[in-house]
């Protein structure tokens, strides 16, 4: 499969966890400790969804059945955190420049903003960078300050760190960003049916999708 599958309805609750690969040595004798960041940062997500009847929850259903376990990816967002907190403004946001993998702060223009303090964006908020299978969700920061009001420059500190390399004028998702999940090994969701024609809130496990 090339492309994501599309999550077909919204989660009723949602928990993320970002994970970090840090290492962590402490003495038995003194307890001084020392910490070793590695590169590995992915994103994890617990979904629960409504109980539904028979008719609307098929479409879950084949959902965890086209994912075949953790083989196909899928898109996913956080739907409490789906549009900027402030900026209302919706303008094509480009990376000025080329950028590396693992870079922690990028470099944007494009950017006007309404928010009334002047941000492009406030920390908290969502960025997708790449498209398809290639898409990558990051966490803002930091409030991000336009410098210059020309070309609408702001450089934006994430987490994660760039997953890959970008080209310069690639584009900056801001709206509805996504990232690319598959579910975590040894989920492959379930559903159970009661009497009145109700199914129980399906509940799974999903984390990035890192190739």
């Amino acid at each position: 499969m090339t492309d994501p599958i599309a999550l077909p309805t919204v989660p009723m609750e949602i928990t993320v966890t970002p994970v970090n690969s840090v290492g962590l040595s402490i003495s038995q004798f003194t307890y001084q400790a020392q910490a070793q960041a590695n590169q590995g940062e992915r994103w994890d997500i617990a979904m629960t969804f409504a109980p539904e009847r028979r008719a609307d929850v098929t479409a879950m259903q084949v959902f965890l059945l086209q994912c075949r376990g953790p083989l196909n990816p899928f898109l996913l967002n956080d739907p409490l955190a789906r549009f900027p907190q402030n900026n209302t403004d919706d303008v094509t946001v480009q990376l000025a420049g080329a950028h590396d993998a693992r870079i922690r702060t990028i470099s944007t223009i494009n950017w006007t903003t309404d928010d009334p303090d002047g941000f492009a964006l406030r920390k908290g908020d969502y960025i997708q960078l790449g498209s398809g299978v290639a898409s990558r969700l990051h966490m803002v920061l930091n409030d991000v300050e336009i410098t210059d009001e020309m070309t609408g420059a702001a450089d934006i500190d994430i987490w994660p760190a760039t997953r890959a390399a970008y080209v310069d004028g690639a584009t900056v998702v801001y709206r509805d960003p996504k990232g690319v999940f598959r579910l975590k090994p040894g989920e492959t969701g379930q559903w159970r049916g009661n009497p009145g024609d109700y199914y129980d809130g399906i509940t799974f496990g999903a984390m990035e999708y890192i190739t």
